[in-house]
């Protein structure tokens, strides 16, 4: 029960008086031992004598409460003040009142006639008085005359005027001195009685350093006035600069001083807001020139519909000049690489790996009406010469690296004199070696391309065939034990083959372990022929490890991963170095002896994935051991800088692929003069700069309607209900492998989310012996989570509730919310995942995050296998492509002449128009619209846009002869 822990107190809950609230203790300590010294009770702690320690309402001030609550509450420092039952000796000391600064200014001014004639008692008592004898007193007396007392009549002692009557009685009583002087007595202690020997009167010295003294207090409290006033000024200046945003302006113009672009960019704006001539800043002028270029159409937009100020295309133009169309290591190149180099302090940041690449240009001459000359394409050897010069700026250039293209390796091979070596004389310094190697990037998109291509091996063992047969087997499955394996990793276009990312996947950990799995299960659950995969998958790991050991980035991505392949180089001696220049290559050159020459890497690729491996590797310690590097990112040795060199310099020509010699010049002086390159947001190579929208897109509101089971939702549901209340025992088949995978991951997601032990031993077990879970520990390095098998058995459950809820997909708005809502309705009435210590509200939560976490990916799914579904083309060709008679046939057919030339271009369109019918034997009735165009001299093509009866649209496009 709880009461007031206050002695002398008799408020409880039992006799509570209305309007009485009790409040406990303290958590603060200083305040707590207020408390306690304030209640005044000898060695007693709250909560020791009864388990609610409280102080009741009574005992606090009106003004101890809190005014905006709806229940009584304390402010924060409040403190027992209020005992009016405490005896006198327990209360404490009444506080004095407080005097006003007025009343002791005039107090100091006034002084009272009571104040002063106690202070003259004082000193009077003070006073030592010389003895008096009765011959003094005789003397005094005898000399007590008229005139003597009429001088008596001045001036006392304290500078007060004194009567004749006065000094009357002091002779009587020296009369009556000398009597009692005369008359006998015993023997005693005498008091000697003192009279005054001077008279001190008030000084001019005194009251003019009295005058002095006011007038410095009355100085000092002005100034206190004015500093009070001055200090509430400042106070309701900065209330008002907080409320008109005052401070954050100056925080930008501040920013904009120190360069800061955004910051410059709205000072721009606010001084040119009303301005008729408007003044752009150099960094505002810039990033305009590279916003025009990433979309003519948007800067326009937002200049005409007045939503920022920006400078108009003359202004943008004047900035940049004419392009001069020089060539060569011009001087604008020297003055941009002096200014990268002003920026650099240390000797190691001057280190540098040149890359070279080619990109295709039109050949073509044209005359430039600026500089009044011509300007073509040249060939020249410029390595050289670029080398020397960026020597000569200052740079030291170590390495020299480009792809595998015919007409760099010739150009390597120039450099190496004939042939071809990964170290070479340096063309700037001959006591240097230059060391030559190729990208990696390139590399392993030709090694992916002739993997998929044909088998390698002596018996060709190693074969792509079962990374297409596995995904064809786990093709239409809304559980796919690769999930990212899709049709352009294996059948990719040209375009596709472009890609780093998609070549790396189809070498990918998650592959090779799905296939290892399959190894295991062959001839059980899995076909037989998976049985000698083995060698596909040793060489699939090895091609993935040696790239990812060329693509080390970061310092962190080792820890994230818990994949020391991908920690950074900082010792010579690393032993993933001695695996690159021993154990690799070995294992590259014993593939070539056992192979043949059409079942292995082409010559120009095996050379190259070689001579790569060995020249970075001669790299890496160069720049750790002699060089004194830290550390070395070996994706900085790649040539992805160059690549998105020329994707800015198509994007500034207008996103054209096929650059002509002025454009292509116009663009690099564009990029030099401006300092920016910014790649795009979805851009694979990595850039400092990026554009993206800051706005968040609004959605509509949309009223959530009622659902109603329709049949297939019952269905759904019904074969969920049979999978969970089953007992037969899984088979290790892929899908249920991959199942246990993606339970492995939703067993992590609960553990993190879900806060009750019970509920995660539910979902998550110990690494075990299960078949199931073979896919989850051939890829577990640590770290990876295991499912239980109630958890398999519910993930298999909603894999077919999915299944049979996307068979009518046209009617499901929301797939997601639909398949969430009708799962957990089924699994909340099931005795599945059921915690011991858990209500409904916490079942529910539960259920509801594994299905979400499982529902989405499979919808994911769903929808890449409608998407390669509809990429396959409807028509493929059997047999040989159209040969130069055919399209002559066609063009006889289509009344076109031969000869008839039309403009480079693509030509898109969504159906045909119906023309004349053309019956082929092989193909049926087509109607057919032709396109033929000329593409330089000699050269011929035609393009087919054919419509069939099944209303399929194809193009058909015919070698050029």
């Amino acid at each position: 029960m709880r009461c007031c822990c206050v002695p002398f107190c008799t408020s409880s809950v039992r006799k509570k008086e209305p309007n009485v609230s009790y409040h406990e203790f303290p958590v603060d300590e200083a305040l707590k031992t207020q408390w306690l010294k304030n209640i005044s009770r000898k060695n007693w702690e709250p909560n020791s004598t009864s388990n609610y320690s409280v102080v009741c309402s009574l005992h606090f001030r009106p003004e101890d409460f809190r005014t905006d609550t709806k229940r009584r509450r304390l402010k924060q420092n409040a403190v027992p003040s209020v005992f009016l039952h405490y005896p006198k000796y327990m209360k404490p000391a009444p506080k004095r009142e407080t005097r006003s600064d007025a009343s002791i200014k005039k107090r100091k001014r006034e002084p009272s006639p009571a104040r002063t004639t106690s202070a003259a008692h004082k000193a009077s008592s003070t006073l030592v008085l010389p003895a008096v004898t009765s011959r003094d007193a005789a003397t005094v007396a005898a000399c007590s005359t008229q005139g003597e007392v009429s001088e008596m009549e001045g001036i006392d002692v304290f500078g007060q005027r004194t009567s004749s009557s006065d000094c009357q009685d002091c002779e009587t009583d020296m009369d009556e001195a000398e009597t009692m002087a005369a008359t006998p007595r015993p023997a005693c202690a005498l008091r000697t009685i003192g009279t005054q020997a001077e008279v001190r009167y008030t000084s001019a010295a005194y009251l003019e350093r009295k005058k002095w003294t006011d007038k410095q207090r009355a100085w000092k409290a002005r100034n206190e006035r004015l500093q009070a006033t001055v200090d509430a000024y400042k106070k309701e200046l900065a209330r008002l600069k907080e409320d008109n945003n005052v401070v954050k302006f100056l925080s930008i113009v501040n920013d904009a001083h120190q360069g800061n672009a955004k910051a410059r960019l709205i000072m721009d704006q606010v001084v040119n807001y009303e301005a008729k001539k408007p003044a752009w800043s150099e960094i505002t002028v810039r990033h305009c020139i590279i916003l025009r270029n990433l979309s003519t159409k948007s800067y326009e937009y937002i200049r005409t519909e007045n939503l920022l100020g920006l400078p108009c295309r003359t202004t943008l133009q004047k900035y940049l000049g004419s392009a001069s169309g020089e060539t060569g290591f011009s001087d604008l190149v020297k003055q941009r690489l002096n200014t990268e180099l002003e920026c650099l302090q240390t000797p190691q940041a001057k280190v540098c790996s040149l890359v070279v690449d080619e990109m295709r240009i039109k050949q073509r001459l044209e005359y430039h009406a600026q500089t009044k000359r011509r300007v073509s394409w040249r060939r020249r050897q410029t390595i050289r010469h670029v080398i020397k010069k960026t020597e000569e700026l200052g740079f030291q250039v170590v390495r020299l690296v480009t792809d595998n293209h015919r007409t760099n390796v010739a150009a390597m091979e120039i450099l190496s004199g004939g042939q071809l070596q990964t170290q070479v004389t340096h063309p700037a310094d001959p006591s240097r070696q230059l060391l030559l190697a190729f990208d990696q990037s390139h590399v392993i998109k030709n090694i992916r391309s002739q993997f998929l291509s044909k088998d390698f091996g002596q018996n060709q063992e190693i074969s792509s065939t079962y990374v297409k047969d596995l995904y064809e087997l786990q093709r239409g499955s809304s559980v796919k034990p690769v999930r990212f394996l899709t049709r352009r990793h294996l059948y990719p276009s040209n375009l596709e083959k472009m890609g780093v990312k998609t070549a790396l996947q189809v070498f990918s950990p998650a592959v090779t372990a799905a296939l290892s799995f399959m190894k295991d299960q062959a001839g059980h659950t899995c076909d037989a022929k998976f049985a000698g995969v083995g060698p596909t998958v040793e060489f699939m790991s090895n091609m993935h490890k040696w790239f990812v050991l060329m693509d080390v980035s970061n310092c962190q991505q080792h820890i994230h991963q818990n994949n020391p392949d991908t920690k950074e180089f900082s010792d010579p001696d690393d032993p993933r170095l001695q695996w690159l220049e021993l154990v690799f290559i070995e294992y590259i050159e014993n593939l070539k002896e056992t192979s043949s020459e059409d079942s292995f890497l082409t010559k120009e690729t095996y050379h190259a994935l070689v001579f790569t491996t060995v020249s970075n590797v001669q790299c890496i310690r160069l720049l750790l051991s002699e060089l004194r590097f830290q550390f070395v990112f070996t994706r900085k040795l790649s040539s992805d800088p160059i690549e998105s060199f020329f994707g800015i310099l198509r994007r500034c020509a207008g996103c054209n692929d096929m650059l002509d010699v002025r454009s292509t010049l116009c663009g690099i002086e564009k990029m030099l003069k401006t300092g920016i390159v910014a790649s795009s947001k979805s851009s694979n190579v990595s850039s400092s700069t990026s554009f993206c929208s800051s706005r968040a897109i609004v959605g509509s509101n949309v009223h959530s309607t009622e659902i109603t089971p329709s049949p297939t939702v019952k269905l759904a549901q019904q074969a969920l209900r049979d999978v969970c209340t089953s007992a037969t025992p899984f088979l290790p088949t892929a899908d249920m492998a991959a199942l246990s995978f993606v339970g492995g991951y939703i067993a992590r997601a609960v553990a993190e989310n879900i806060a009750c032990d019970k509920c995660v031993a539910l979902v998550q077990k110990p690494r075990g012996s299960c078949a199931t879970d073979g896919l989850i520990s051939h890829q577990d390095r640590g770290g990876l989570s295991y499912p239980t098998q109630q958890l398999v058995r519910l993930l298999h459950g909603l894999k077919k509730f999915v299944d049979a809820m996307l068979s009518d997909r046209r009617s499901l708005t929301k797939p997601l919310e639909a398949c969430l809502t009708h799962s957990v309705e089924v699994i909340t009435s099931m005795p599945v995942l059921v915690c011991a210590n858990s209500d409904e509200s916490h079942r529910r939560e539960l259920v509801e995050l594994i299905c979400r976490k499982f529902i989405k990916p499979l919808l994911t799914n769903h929808a890449f296998d409608m998407t390669d579904k509809n990429a396959e083309p409807r028509w493929r060709p059997s047999g040989v492509a159209p040969t130069v008679t055919t399209l002559l046939v066609l063009h006889h057919d289509l009344r076109l002449p031969v000869d008839q030339a039309v403009r480079v271009g693509w030509w898109y369109c969504g159906r045909s128009p119906r023309a004349n019918p053309w019956d082929h034997p092989s193909t049926g009735l087509w109607s057919a619209t032709c396109m033929h165009w000329s593409c330089g001299q000699g050269t011929a093509g035609l393009c087919c846009l054919l419509d069939s009866l099944d209303q399929s649209t194809l193009f058909v496009l015919a070698s050029p002869r």
